[in-house]
């Protein structure tokens, strides 16, 4: 999982970054359903976040990322399923 891609982020990264925006895109399904609140993004804040996400995982082994993201995509199908 440490082997950059074509485009310079390791494996390790592209699942860190979508298990953090599956969290994240959870919690805001969670809030509009419960409050209706719905927050905008930049460009500038997408890529900080994607930054953060990346730095933030950098000592984080590829077991536990694999975990993040078997947690945080369990939190949006729920998250989803309280839609319908």
């Amino acid at each position: 999982m440490t082997k950059p891609t074509s485009v310079g982020w390791t494996y390790k990264d592209l699942v860190a970054h979508v298990a953090a925006w599956e969290e994240r895109t959870a919690r805001q399904l969670k809030a509009f359903r419960e409050t209706g609140a719905h927050e905008r993004l930049s460009d500038g804040d997408v890529d900080a976040f994607n930054a953060r996400i990346i730095e933030s995982h950098r000592l984080v082994g590829p077991e536990a990322i694999l975990d993040e993201l078997d947690t945080s995509h369990r939190l949006l199908v729920h998250e989803l399923m309280q839609l319908t």
